[in-house]
């Protein structure tokens, strides 16, 4: 089936393609090949993703059914392709070209995109401080100032050849690129400029803005983008996914076509889900690590402390803590705000319960009477009457949320115009060393998914509220067992809580694969790092 796209003047000549039949109830992925290739190039990849998606392709400019198109960049192509996907939500795959142009597309498409899964694309496809593991320069200006009218098929022949090289299947897999794109036609002006963005684009702005599920997958012998990549990327974008296919080279969808189609299934079917945390689950984890969080909730209460110092010196009516927990804080609020009604609210029902019995009777500086009403609830459904809050106090607390837009709705509604909201919070790019090492081992999702700076930005801005501060660090903490640094995460009851986390024991050749993965990380008197990215915000509601 052919869809010709038109934009709103009616001008694009743009051509998506289905490669099965369109069904409204499945979701669907755009495919992008890369350089020199063609969307035949899937043919032979897709079979069982068409049993749950529907299957979209495009041909870059100068490849393929677009070789008569030419384009004066990749982002005037970019800007087409945009108004010419005739889905409303998406995932997108992209190879090699293909997975820098997906993920500019991605970026445009925000609203639009589900997940983003780049194929053997690195950050920066030549070599450069931020990606060391790019492409020679000088290899690759040989390469592409041999392209010529003339040598234009040899060329494409050449770097086929390069593609699969240093595996087994090498010659069956040229066999198989050549017999899906025979007979594609090229244009000499959409390959130079497909090597022009190979040449100049750097991808770290792009996929540092990105707040969708992100995964990029390599082959281990790959000599184009080496998998050395990989742990450049890691340690760039520390929210995003990986994986490394054993047993290819520059096209694993190819190379290892089934086992390619189920891990990139599985991660888009993820991706798609709400990924709503279990927040019964989160409830029982932190009412099971009550009596035991003061002591092993250093890093919380130092977090807190800092909060605290934001806190303006003026009189209030009502403050609410919002995640309070055991009531650490409380004694610090009470010093700050001697006579202000201070309301303690809590998923769990225990850290509550500790509070109201534990709690010190005076305030640690002033020794006022603490006195503050215990409450249970929801931070994204608060109990609490509209325009009745003076300032809100939470930390740590809104990374549980499901929606961090109805989190800030609630904030503007019960704050008073004037009203204050001091958050700090985790955010990508916490316990990446973590999410890298699981994602060396299978696709299963181990760690807890952290929203990004810019989506709790769109999340206030909607709700009204106006940012004063905001601040972001690291905060890292080291261990010289891997054991002891997991068993950290766990005793505060921080660990994952995905409906989706894996379940069962762990075999002794996953944490095999999992520690060695980690081991790239040790630092600091060879010690295991684990770090903490937090943000601390400050927001009025100003009418």
């Amino acid at each position: 089936m052919n869809q010709k796209a038109l934009n709103p003047d009616g001008q694009s000549e743009l051509k998506i393609n289905y490669l099965n039949s369109y069904d409204e109830g499945r979701p669907s992925i755009l495919l992008i090949h890369g350089w020199g290739s063609s969307s035949g190039i899937w043919a032979n990849s897709t079979g069982k993703l068409a049993l749950s998606f529907n299957i979209l392709t495009v041909d870059l400019p100068g490849h393929g059914e677009h070789a008569e198109l030419s384009f004066n960049s990749i982002d005037e192509f970019v800007s087409e392709l945009e108004v010419c996907i005739p889905v409303k939500s998406f995932s997108i795959i992209g190879w090699s070209l293909g997975g820098i142009v997906g993920s500019l597309l991605a970026q445009r498409l925000t609203g639009r995109v589900t997940a983003l899964v780049t194929i053997a694309t690195n950050q920066s496809f030549l070599a450069n401080p931020k990606s060391p593991s790019g492409m020679v320069r000088l290899d690759f200006f040989a390469f592409s100032d041999a392209l010529s009218s003339a040598s234009l098929q040899n060329q494409i022949t050449r770097f086929q050849i390069m593609q699969a090289q240093g595996i087994e299947t090498a010659k069956h897999d040229c066999r198989c690129i050549r017999s899906l794109i025979d007979g594609v036609e090229f244009s000499l002006d959409g390959l130079e400029l497909g090597l022009s963005v190979l040449e100049e684009l750097d991808l770290y702005d792009c996929w540092q803005n990105l707040s969708i599920p992100v995964m990029h997958q390599f082959g281990q012998y790959d000599s184009l983008v080496p998998v050395s990549a990989c742990r450049s990327i890691a340690e760039n974008h520390k929210h995003h996914n990986f994986q490394i296919f054993s047993d290819s080279a520059h096209l694993p969808f190819i190379s290892e076509s089934e086992k390619w189609q189920l891990d990139t299934g599985k991660f888009l079917s993820q991706a798609l889900q709400d990924q709503k945390i279990d927040k019964d689950s989160i409830a029982d984890s932190f009412s099971i690590a009550a009596k035991a969080y003061d002591e092993l909730a250093k890093f919380q209460h130092e977090t807190g402390l800092k909060l605290l110092e934001l806190l303006p010196n003026k009189e209030i009516n009502r403050l609410v803590d919002l995640g309070s927990g055991t009531g650490f804080h409380s004694g610090s609020l009470r010093d700050n705000y001697p006579t202000a009604q201070i309301l303690e609210l809590d998923l769990s029902g225990a850290m509550l319960a500790y509070s109201k019995r534990f709690q010190a009777a005076e305030s640690p500086e002033k020794k006022l009477p603490i006195k503050t009403l215990q409450v249970q609830g929801d931070i994204e459904n608060l109990p609490i009457k509209k325009s009745s809050v003076d300032l809100i106090f939470s930390n740590l607390s809104v990374q549980w949320c499901d929606d961090v837009d109805e989190f800030f709705n609630e904030c503007a509604r019960t704050l008073v115009i004037g009203g204050k909201a001091f958050l700090s919070t985790l955010i990508q790019g916490t316990l990446f060393e973590l999410k890298y090492a699981w994602s060396m081992v299978d696709t299963g999702v181990h760690v807890n998914r952290f929203e990004s700076l810019s989506k709790l930005q769109q999340g206030y801005e909607q709700a009204g509220l106006v940012l004063d501060n905001c601040y972001e660090v690291d905060q890292i903490q080291y261990f010289d067992d891997l054991r002891d640094l997991l068993k950290s995460v766990k005793k505060i009851g921080a660990h994952n809580m995905n409906p989706k986390r894996a379940q069962g024991l762990l075999g002794k050749n996953k944490y095999k694969r999992f520690s060695k993965a980690y081991e790239g990380f040790k630092a600091n008197k060879n010690q295991y790092p684990l770090t903490y990215r937090i943000v601390y915000l400050e927001l009025t509601k100003r009418s």
